[in-house]
């Protein structure tokens, strides 16, 4: 059951630190702030797990025993609680309470990551602030933070579109400069949700956006590398 996570398969080496993480749970909350549980059928993104059930004080079994497990068996692997969604805080609040919960029972809980599927106009002030505030307190709690599966999702925006192409780099920028600023104050690591853009499997997200294009770079991509470069932390806001 530690695969209430897709990521319990996906081991991912830090150049820089030699380290191996391992996504440890992930998609656990959902938005309002209300456990992420089982849907009926067998054809709705789901998570079965939670219907193993709540301990005594309300948290789910299956989030403490995946942390059980995998302290005891591996002990050299750096676990993160890896969520998805966006800023929003109460369902933030419950993943921060729950990760706290866990510590204080002793398991160890090396990394807060975030999947930063963006969507819409990219994140605002607000959101950027709040992002901020996120990895402030995964670094003061000896924690790193991982922005682990940054893509954008199409509904019906064009693709192909100047306008779509500018809110894609400027939302990656405001992302990595967040980043940049707080370099000096821990661990952080930024990894991408595949390098092509590509079609989704449905509705939304209609279509997927990345780093390249039929394999050659896109405007995105320039741009991040020149952020790296530059290492400004200056924010480019939409009205």
């Amino acid at each position: 059951f530690f695969q209430a996570e897709d990521g319990i398969r996906y081991l991912v080496r830090s150049r820089g630190l030699g380290d191996v993480y391992k996504r440890q749970v992930n998609e656990t909350v959902l938005r309002n702030g209300e456990w992420f549980a089982e849907k009926p059928g067998d054809n709705s993104w789901e998570n079965p797990w939670t219907q193993i059930g709540l301990n005594e004080d309300g948290f789910p079994i299956y989030i403490i025993r995946a942390f059980e497990i995998a302290n005891k068996y591996a002990p050299n692997i750096r676990l993160v609680y890896n969520h998805n969604g966006g800023m929003e805080k109460i369902m933030w609040f419950k993943v921060l309470e729950t990760i706290e919960y866990l510590r204080n029972r002793g398991l160890r809980v090396d990394g807060l990551g975030w999947q930063a599927h963006l969507r819409g106009k990219g994140l605002n002030k607000e959101d950027l602030d709040f992002l901020s505030l996120l990895i402030d307190w995964a670094h003061k709690n000896d924690m790193g933070f991982h922005v682990t599966e940054l893509n954008f999702w199409l509904r019906n925006e064009n693709p192909n579109s100047i306008e779509t192409s500018n809110i894609q780099t400027l939302s990656y920028i405001n992302i990595l400069n967040t980043l940049i600023s707080k370099k000096d104050n821990g661990i952080m690591t930024l990894n991408h949700w595949g390098l092509n853009d590509r079609p989704g499997k449905g509705n939304f997200p209609k279509y997927i956006l990345s780093i390249y294009e039929n394999g050659k770079p896109k405007q995105a991509l320039y741009a991040l590398k020149k952020a790296l470069i530059d290492k400004k932390t200056n924010l480019y806001l939409r009205n």
